[in-house]
């Protein structure tokens, strides 16, 4: 896969600036890699609801259900990935929380 196909953009550039682009249920076609490094609220993944904060990973396949509220305080970065992509990724939404910031260094 060439890497110019990956898309890495900030959160404001994904949503647009548009915050209601994000916080709607919506599935895209392309895979997506969020990583939260400000803020905190709420995602909904795969039907449930949970809580998200600062140093959380999140992985939405392509056609699943989704949606981010951070509030006007959270910050990210967003990786889009093509769903023709040759890389192999998990066929279900998964969240990653990182505890112990050690473990990042």
């Amino acid at each position: 896969m060439p890497i110019d196909t990956l898309k890495i953009q900030s959160l404001a550039q994904f949503s647009h600036g548009q915050e209601w682009q994000l916080t709607l249920a919506q599935d895209r076609d392309c895979h997506l890699l969020i990583w939260i490094t400000r803020g905190q609220g709420r995602l909904l993944l795969d039907g449930q609801r949970r809580g998200i904060g600062t140093h959380n990973a999140v992985y939405v396949p392509a056609r699943s259900l989704f949606s981010l509220d951070l509030g006007r305080q959270g910050m990210g970065q967003v990786v889009t990935i093509p769903e023709a992509t040759e890389m192999r990724f998990p066929q279900m939404p998964r969240q990653l929380r990182i505890r112990d910031v050690q473990i990042m260094a």
